[in-house]
């Protein structure tokens, strides 16, 4: 009697962590970034994955961006602008947003943010800070750039 219940609750279990059709499971979405004058060579993208929250908080979306062609051991950060009205950039992840390229000038970036802070974001925009200082927003220029919508 034991044994069944037990197998009962995993059966229950898995059918509510498990999806019934793994293909109905959503499909991660592909944007590439366009770079700005000056970073023409520059190549990116990222990858917008939807990722299950640890607890019975709300989804989250994982962002991962990679990027070649980047300035060699350069700083840069991560911002998002949304659709509201005097719409502001907003690091996108935990501060200071930042990843720095390698020598050969490629970069990663990955941050989980929750589904709604998502939904807002119309665009995503790269910086490089050529004083390697991330908290430095006024001599910081544009890398990359991407229309979210």
């Amino acid at each position: 009697m034991q044994m069944k219940r037990y197998a009962q609750a995993v059966i229950l279990l898995l059918s509510i962590v498990l999806p019934a059709n793994p293909s109905a499971a959503s499909q991660d979405r592909e944007v590439t970034l366009e770079p700005v004058p000056g970073n023409e060579n520059a190549r990116g993208g990222l990858i917008i994955r939807d990722k299950a929250p640890l607890t019975c908080d709300e989804p989250m979306k994982e962002i991962t961006i990679n990027a070649t062609g980047l300035a060699p051991n350069s700083v840069y950060t991560v911002w998002t602008v949304s659709e509201e009205p005097r719409a502001k950039a907003r690091g996108l992840g935990d501060a200071d947003y930042s990843f720095k390229s390698d020598a050969a000038g490629n970069g990663s970036y990955t941050a989980v943010i929750p589904d709604q802070e998502w939904m807002r974001c119309r665009r995503l925009e790269i910086m490089r800070h050529p004083d390697g200082n991330p908290g430095n927003l006024k001599d910081r220029e544009m890398a990359f750039k991407a229309d979210l919508r």
